[in-house]
């Protein structure tokens, strides 16, 4: 509420390349960070411990996510695959070793390139994956397979999901609101300008207030928790 910083997790065994991406449980608890060095860390937000650390990228990570009720976390990187952590259950709680790097459970392959987005689907036990290669592809973790995908004209910079529509960026200055289940095109709300607040986007299919339309590619978006809302950020 003040705007102090409440945990450094820069030490206690670290990344040692540029963190590039981040995460939060739900119960804002423990935070999921992943770095150019390619490795993936645990944290307790708490008291700043390493909690766990989960290798198995062989270059750089560029996002991750939780899914499953934070049971389980996802990690994209420049190695063009998706890896699926089982974290279990006592996250808040710091492993006796946490230097003993975990395996993932398995790793997905369906990008051509560049993971560049995650986002998990509800509790249905789904996710949505985005790459620099233009596909969006829904997958079902538990049968680890794709179950839809469409492609874009542009790399999938960022998405985010709320019930079962998915919000992304693709290469342009526009946000696209697709189904989840039929990868229907449902809207397009268009023009950026560097940061903009859209109102209606995942919960409403009809027309937006017009906002003047700029070149600047959408490089991140965030919904508001009932997914009345969406905030996007250009360079």
């Amino acid at each position: 509420e003040s705007g102090e910083s409440i945990a450094n997790l820069a030490g206690n065994g670290g990344h040692s390349g540029t963190v590039s991406a981040v995460a939060i449980s739900k119960d804002g608890k423990t935070t999921l960070s992943g770095a150019e060095d390619g490795s993936v860390n645990v944290w307790s937000l708490e008291s700043g411990d390493l909690v766990r650390s989960l290798k198995g990228h062989s270059n750089g990570v560029s996002c991750v996510a939780f899914i499953e009720d934070d049971r389980v976390a996802l990690s994209g990187g420049h190695d063009s695959t998706i890896k699926v952590w089982d974290l279990g259950s006592g996250l808040g709680r710091r492993d006796s070793n946490p230097g003993v790097k975990l395996t993932p459970r398995t790793t997905l392959r369906g990008h051509r390139g560049t993971v560049l987005a995650l986002a998990g689907i509800g509790t249905s036990g789904r996710f949505v994956s985005g790459g620099r290669d233009g596909m969006v592809n829904v997958w079902d973790v538990q049968r680890s397979l794709i179950t839809l995908k469409f492609q874009m004209n542009g790399p999938i910079s960022s998405l985010r999901t709320h019930l079962m529509t998915i919000v992304g960026s693709c290469g342009d200055s526009s946000l696209h609101v697709w189904s989840a289940t039929t990868g229907k095109l449902l809207r397009t709300v268009g023009g950026n300008q560097k940061s903009v607040v859209r109102k209606n986007v995942a919960t409403s299919i009809g027309a937006s207030s017009h906002i003047p339309t700029t070149h600047a590619p959408i490089l991140s978006i965030a919904l508001y928790q009932n997914g009345s809302r969406a905030a996007s950020a250009s360079a």
